[in-house]
């Protein structure tokens, strides 16, 4: 059996500002993929509390980090 990690408070604490600096990155944001309006917002409702965001931050920061690895071929 899984068990859920607490991905909603880390990107409140900790991964804040890592999921700014990736996700909300001018190369990232450049790809084209997601408006940055939208990403800002969804970040600033989860940030407040407002909405728990934390599942849908962890699938966009990690689809950065893939397209980053495997398609900029960057080490991490």
């Amino acid at each position: 059996m899984g068990f859920g990690s607490p991905v909603g408070k880390w990107f409140r604490n900790d991964w804040k500002n890592y999921f700014r600096d990736v996700v909300l990155s001018e190369k990232a944001l450049n790809r084209g993929y997601f408006r940055k309006d939208t990403l800002e917002k969804l970040f600033s409702e989860h940030h407040s509390g407002y909405r728990d965001h934390g599942y849908r931050m962890w699938a966009l920061l990690m689809l950065e980090l893939w397209h980053k690895v495997y398609v900029d071929k960057e080490a991490l």
